[in-house]
């Protein structure tokens, strides 16, 4: 599944990747992931690694404190997947789902603001707080974008950021939901996981 420069298949495809965060959800362990069938696009490593064969990026089992738990392919050709990661949080669970998609000649910007609408849908009356360039060690300056929006979610205050990360012929938006009285540390423990994931993306020009 080939993307336009603008996104046309981001608006068609995003919404069930975005807005499916199963907050209070049970949520597979990682050994029960690598023990169900790999969806198509990976492919499962021995030491339980899972590899996007298209970009080449790996996922982990463990990953700056996070732990993968699911993931999904949603297209044939394996150009649009995601892969969820969970952390506890004091006296909750920090969630992140990181969709990989292949778009061209899009800045991390772009794919924000192509994005953002749907992650507003994601609360209950929510209401934006900060968005911008997220300066992380070794990246390229707005390489990385960030919105954070805050809401109810069953009646408890969350917070939810949308993060667009350009990985050249691949892009990466990593959704983040989390109670918004741990903003703080699940943004830096979110900035750890990126910049973590970031060392084992593909390089730029990875097809």
């Amino acid at each position: 599944m080939k993307c336009h420069p603008r996104g046309g298949c981001l608006l068609a495809l995003g919404l069930s990747a975005l807005l499916a965060f199963p907050v209070s959800a049970p949520a597979r362990t990682a050994s029960a992931a690598a023990e169900a069938t790999t969806p198509t696009g990976f492919r499962l490593d021995p030491d339980g690694t899972l590899v996007h064969e298209g970009s080449g990026t790996r996922f982990p089992r463990t990953l700056a404190g996070f732990t993968r738990v699911t993931e999904q392919g949603y297209d044939p050709s394996g150009q649009y997947v995601s892969v969820e990661y969970r952390a506890p949080a004091r006296d909750s669970t920090i969630v992140v789902r990181i969709s990989l998609v292949h778009i061209e000649e899009m800045s991390a910007r772009d794919h924000y603001e192509i994005m953002k609408w749907l992650a507003r849908r994601y609360f209950d009356e929510s209401t934006p707080v900060s968005e911008g360039p997220v300066l992380l060690p070794d990246m390229p300056e707005d390489s990385v974008w960030r919105g954070r929006f805050r809401g109810n979610r069953q009646g408890r205050p969350f917070e939810f950021s949308l993060t667009t990360v350009d990985l050249g012929y691949w892009g990466a938006r990593i959704a983040t939901a989390y109670p918004e009285a741990e903003h703080i540390e699940a943004e830096q423990r979110l900035d750890a996981f990126i910049h973590g994931l970031r060392a084992l993306a593909p390089s730029r020009n990875a097809r």
